[in-house]
């Protein structure tokens, strides 16, 4: 029987933000917004 594992809280917020700031066309108005975001979730 396989076992379905939960996605960790928040983790499409945090994996957005990550791939935000360490994106070669870093936007901080866009990786704040994902912060915000985070924050938020």
């Amino acid at each position: 029987m396989s076992e379905v594992t939960p996605e960790p809280v928040c983790a499409k917020e945090a994996l957005e933000l990550l791939n935000c700031v360490a994106s070669a066309s870093y936007d901080s108005d866009r990786c704040a917004a994902l912060l915000e975001s985070l924050r938020q979730c």
